[in-house]
């Protein structure tokens, strides 16, 4: 049987994750620093968000979804060029499997 999180689950992680990778940030020398703080902040703070959504079954959680989607494959793009640091690559991983469980109600928001 395999075990699927539920989202919210899959969120925090995500949270997680992006606030580790931004103290890690602080302590490398990565051409893109900026823009990675910056796209790393938003996933952290856009997945929270998406919790917090989700707690309190928000009318717009479809579009928090929408969005927390976006960020977290552009956030994954990011950590695929660091591959080799076990921190980016697990980030890589939970923001994909984050947007991959939100899908579903990121496409109720394209269909309203």
């Amino acid at each position: 049987m395999i075990y699927s999180a539920p989202p919210s689950e899959v969120c925090l992680e995500t949270w997680l994750t992006c606030e580790n990778v931004l103290a890690d940030i602080s302590n490398t020398n990565f051409v893109e620093r900026q823009k990675m703080r910056t796209v790393f902040s938003e996933c952290a703070d856009i997945c929270l968000g998406m919790v917090q959504a989700i707690k309190t079954q928000s009318e717009n959680a479809d579009k928090i979804a929408l969005l927390c989607v976006g960020i977290c494959e552009e956030c994954a793009e990011i950590c695929d060029k660091y591959l080799f640091h076990p921190l980016y690559s697990k980030c890589a991983i939970v923001c994909r499997k984050c947007a991959n469980a939100l899908s579903y109600l990121a496409l109720a928001s394209l269909a309203s």
